[in-house]
């Protein structure tokens, strides 16, 4: 065996995470479909548009089957890059629309741009705020049908929320450049983020102090309110101000499908004097409101908590709210400087002996990245938004106890001797004895040559052998901790990480690119030049439209949605909805001129007509009208026919009877 053979048969061939090899294989881990599963897909689909087209026809089903996909007229399920998908027999086509529950997002995208190819209406539909399906269909009007049983639709109309940055223009710049010089004061000089007379640690008293015995929150606690109205925000924020906080645990839960496509959906806080609060962004009246927490976020003597809050929390209090975070604490940033093995807030606070960190963790799997724009929100849902912000305010402390202990507190030798107190006194009279006071002006920083002369002068007897260091330490000098320096500027970063603003490179969208690769490969017909620069334009008509409605571009329409539309190029809303079936909330207002006349004048130089054909003219109410008809018809041969026989039974017996 050559030595590179066996050095991959040794690196891959032992267990991982418990699993053997030949354990492995049968766990299906596929995140997307392969070559081969979207030739299978698109085969699926075109069996499922014909066979519905025969019933609805009336035709008997075609005998022959598509024998690569094994259909028959069983209950089998159908397999197909780890998804089951449904048999096509008549109990499954003569519903409304076929659900197809597919297990991820990549799948799911896959088969919408497939359904696209194939003019089927699709929708993807979700149950649960964490389950959810796609459901096709060749009606018109079928997916009305799904639509209506979703329970968790989203209703929110996006486009009425203005995010402060665009709603402000040229003016949210420079309040921008204004909170990026006061969040850099504290970066340059971390220390004044520690505040005299607030923060102070006690080393003995917090020797032992953990998460152990924090209470889990529940709906019933009478210490949390819900904030879904201006009217609860405004009283949000007088008990604040009268508790006069001096910490803010904060967390955000947010709408991200792209950098343009960003919205803020909740906030939560929780304050130093033990109170918390969700804030519904979405709720009537309260985007508005929000913008009232600015002078808290903004007050460096109140310290705001949060977890890993570079990431989409500061932008999004700037970018929507214009909150500023001025002096900051990431328990994140704080856990990477005590190496702690696992960074998410449900293992840091697992970490500091948090009991119910698993309860957390299941919780954090299940909601934090579902959709946060579903309205009424889970019970387990406020309780998982609570989680965030619930134990911060005492880990901060906990983790300032740890960064600091080493250079500050010796638990083992809380007595110190004199020794280094005299080594810096008799350096510093040293120092004051070869200074000229003519060359030199010290002003009040240090202290004389004289005074430091009765500090560490001839007498050495003054000092105590040695003294017994207080475990109380206060902020003056918790500021010479090194390693508690570094996080507290590393957070101030954090703060910094506002919104950009950049735009989205058309060409680089990923569903633009999967529609090229798809065409160049044959899967589906090959875009023509005309097809690329209705492209151009449609994204140029999207950022004008941004414009002129002061909101992300992402909100006008996903650069995706117009990559199918530059391939389908549908001229009128019901086209529209075979590419989307709910397209963005702008897509939904009746004109539409402008859009549709970049399209018609893409088909004219392809030699094409200004209006397409609708494959999908039929609707579901016809199909059942239909199916009714043939059934009574089913009756009315029968009938004829049994009395056909009676009938010709009766000529039988007249006939006998004559010959007789």
């Amino acid at each position: 065996m050559g030595r590179r053979k066996w050095y991959k048969k040794r690196r891959y061939g032992k267990k991982k995470n418990g699993f053997s090899n030949e354990a492995r294989s049968n766990i299906n881990t596929k995140e997307t479909f392969s070559a081969k599963d979207r030739k299978l897909l698109i085969q699926y689909l075109n069996e499922y548009c014909e066979r519905c087209t025969d019933l609805y026809r009336g035709s008997i089903f075609r005998a022959n089957r598509s024998r690569k996909l094994q259909i028959s007229d069983s209950d089998d399920p159908i397999v197909i890059g780890g998804c089951t998908f449904p048999m096509l027999g008549e109990a499954a086509l003569t519903q409304p629309y076929l659900a197809l529950p597919i297990f991820n997002a990549k799948q799911r995208k896959i088969i919408h741009h497939l359904c696209v190819h194939a003019n089927l209406y699709h929708v993807g539909v979700r149950v649960t705020p964490v389950e959810s399906f796609v459901a096709i269909s060749i009606f018109r009007d079928g997916l009305d049908y799904a639509v209506q049983e979703s329970e968790c639709d989203p209703k929110v109309k996006f486009l009425d929320l203005k995010p402060w940055f665009h709603r402000l223009g040229d003016s949210a710049v420079a309040a921008t450049k204004v909170g990026y010089d006061a969040v850099y004061k504290l970066i340059d000089q971390p220390g004044e983020s520690l505040r005299d007379g607030i923060d102070e640690l006690d080393f003995e008293e917090l020797k032992d102090v953990s998460l152990e015995n924090t209470v889990p929150p529940r709906l019933e606690d009478d210490n949390w309110m819900l904030v879904d109205s201006p009217e609860k925000m405004r009283e949000c924020v007088q008990e604040m101000e009268a508790d006069n906080i001096t910490e803010l645990a904060f967390d955000l839960e947010c709408l991200y499908r792209s950098k343009l496509q960003l919205i803020t959906c909740l906030i939560q806080l929780a304050t130093s004097s033990g109170k918390e609060y969700v804030v519904d962004t979405l709720a009537p009246g309260v985007w508005e409101a929000v913008g009232e927490l600015a002078p808290f976020f903004a007050n460096p003597r109140i310290v705001k908590i949060g977890h890993a809050i570079g990431g989409l929390d500061v932008q999004c209090l700037q970018h929507d709210f214009g909150i500023f975070v001025v002096n900051a604490f990431d328990t994140q940033e704080a856990a990477k400087a005590l190496k702690l093995k696992r960074l998410g807030l449900a293992q840091v606070c697992g970490a500091y002996g948090l009991k119910d960190s698993v309860d957390y963790e299941n919780l954090k799997a299940v909601y934090q990245t579902c959709n946060w724009t579903v309205r009424p929100m889970e019970e387990n849902m406020i309780i998982y938004a609570r989680y965030d912000v619930h134990c911060l305010i005492l880990l901060r402390k906990l983790m300032m106890r740890d960064l600091a202990k080493d250079g500050c507190w010796d638990e083992s030798n809380p007595q110190s001797t004199d020794a280094e107190a005299k080594a810096v006194a008799e350096t510093m009279s040293s120092m004051f004895n070869d200074f000229d006071e003519d060359e030199y002006e010290l002003g009040n920083t240090l202290p004389s040559p004289v005074e430091a002369e009765a500090v560490g002068g001839d007498d050495q007897d003054a000092l105590p052998e040695t003294t017994e260091r207080s475990s109380k330490f206060d902020a003056s000098e918790l500021r010479m901790n090194a390693a508690l320096m570094q996080v507290t500027s590393r957070s101030q970063e954090m703060c910094t990480k506002f919104w950009k603003g950049k735009a989205e490179k058309h060409l680089k969208d990923p569903d633009f690119q999967s529609i090229l690769v798809a065409s160049k490969t044959g899967e589906i017909p090959e875009w023509t030049a005309s097809q690329l620069s209705l492209y151009d334009k449609l994204a140029e008509w999207r950022l004008d439209m941004a414009k002129r409605e002061k909101c992300l571009a992402g909100f006008i329409s996903p650069l995706g949605f117009l990559a199918l539309i530059a391939y389908k190029r549908p001229t009128t809303h019901e086209s529209l909805r075979q590419v989307n079936f709910q397209p963005s909330e702008f897509f939904k207002r009746d004109d539409l001129t402008e859009l549709f006349n970049l399209v018609k004048e893409s088909r004219r130089e392809d030699g094409l007509r200004d209006y397409d054909d609708i494959v999908g003219s039929r609707t579901y109410p016809e199909l059942l009208q239909r199916l009714e008809r043939r059934e009574q018809l089913k009756q009315i041969v029968s009938v004829a026919l049994t009395m056909g026989a009676a009938v010709a039974a009766i000529a039988a017996v007249r006939s006998l009877g004559r010959r007789k």
